[in-house]
Parts: C-alpha cells; sequence; structure tokens
C-alpha cells in the first residue's frame, strides 16, 4: 500500500507540474506505466487491482519472506529475554 500511494502522490505532483511545464515528459511516467505515452493516457490504478497485479507479479513475496524473517528474529529474541 505504501508504493500505491506514492504513484497516487506522484500523480498529483505531475498534476501541479504539468501547467507549469506545458507537458509532461514521458520519462516521468513510462517508469509506472509501460502503456502510458502521455500524462493524459496515465491514470493512477485502483488499490485492488494494484495489489491484485502485484501478488500476480511476484512482486510481494520478497516482502512476505523479509517480514516472515524479522517477526521469527523478534519472537527469538523475546524468548531469550523470558
Amino acid at each position: 500500500m505504501i508504493e500505491h500511494d506514492g504513484i497516487r502522490l506522484h500523480h498529483r505532483v505531475l498534476q501541479e507540474l504539468q501547467p507549469v511545464l506545458g507537458t509532461v515528459p514521458p520519462e516521468m511516467i513510462t517508469w509506472l506505466s509501460s502503456t502510458a505515452k502521455t500524462f493524459t493516457d496515465y491514470q493512477v490504478p485502483y488499490a485492488y487491482d494494484y495489489l491484485r497485479a502485484q501478488q500476480a507479479s511476484g512482486h510481494t513475496v520478497g516482502y512476505l519472506k523479509l517480514f516472515e524473517k524479522h517477526r521469527a528474529e523478534v519472537l527469538d529474541s523475546q524468548k531469550k529475554a523470558d
């Protein structure tokens, strides 16, 4: 959800920059979307769709493993303290 919120904030910043720049350079969009070539084409995905796509791509697996590792370390240190 943090990544999705970052995308949402990035979109808002681009909205504010567009009148100043006249146009949003493609380099500021294409790293977020493989299909959008202009700012008009770029829309922030719904959170549900974004999370489903992240899960399907395996993007979240690394985070899950890291969180499980940290949790195990915390539980282990708590056991040693008792």
